[in-house]
């Protein structure tokens, strides 16, 4: 006969209780857009930035999202093109925007040390890399904040183990993580992902595939 012990399973009903909060927590779409403080001023018209647009699918969504909001501000979008598993492609792109006066080049998915180069003549000229969708925060001259990174896929990673913990209801499951070890981002949500399953459900597993 197995005895499981009065505190072991309290410790298991509160693990899945935390899960379930931490997912309908993360899953609830918010009702209002946090940024409150207004501009002092409107933002002067006729400004250029500039959309580095990577071979994934990803990134037509972002280009997307940021013609609509250049287009609200009369500002226009320069689209160039470049491959993330590249990074050169990157750096002579960026090379090539400068050419349109930008205000700011976004782009996600290369660390910072592929595109440093690139960094005194951005800020020479005014401009701003932004950089999103890597494990490490980029800064320097000429950076400016992004999004994504390492807090951010950390809580990402955490909150997709804690739904496998409340959709098993704490009991033994399995689940696969597919990696892309070539976006050094995905390595915080990973390392999440597997303390998260191991601190708050022992009996759970997962199995890893890194792909390409």
């Amino acid at each position: 006969a197995v005895v499981v012990g009065t505190s072991g399973a309290t410790a298991a009903s509160s693990a899945v209780s935390a899960a379930e909060a931490a997912v309908q927590a993360a899953s609830a779409m918010p009702a209002s857009i946090p940024v409150t403080q207004p501009l002092p001023s409107a933002p002067p018209k006729g400004r250029t930035v500039l959309f580095m647009q990577c071979e994934e699918v990803e990134c037509s969504y972002e280009g997307t999202g940021m013609k609509a909001a250049a287009e609200a501000i009369g500002w226009t979008v320069k689209v160039l093109n470049y491959q993330a598993a590249n990074p050169a492609t990157l750096v002579a792109a960026l090379q090539t925007g400068l050419q349109y006066h930008p205000v700011a080049a976004f782009f996600s998915g290369v660390p910072q040390e592929a595109w440093q180069s690139e960094q005194k003549a951005y800020a020479a000229a005014g401009a701003f890399l932004v950089d999103n969708f890597v494990a490490t925060t980029p800064a320097g001259p000429g950076v400016a904040p992004g999004r994504a990174y390492q807090a951010d896929m950390t809580s990402l990673g955490k909150v997709l183990a804690d739904e496998q913990i409340a959709d098993s209801g704490g009991q033994p499951s399995n689940s696969l993580v597919v990696n892309v070890p070539t976006y050094d981002v995905f390595g915080p949500l990973v390392t999440a992902y597997k303390a998260e399953i191991a601190q708050a459900c022992p009996a759970c597993q997962f199995t890893e595939v890194n792909v390409t």
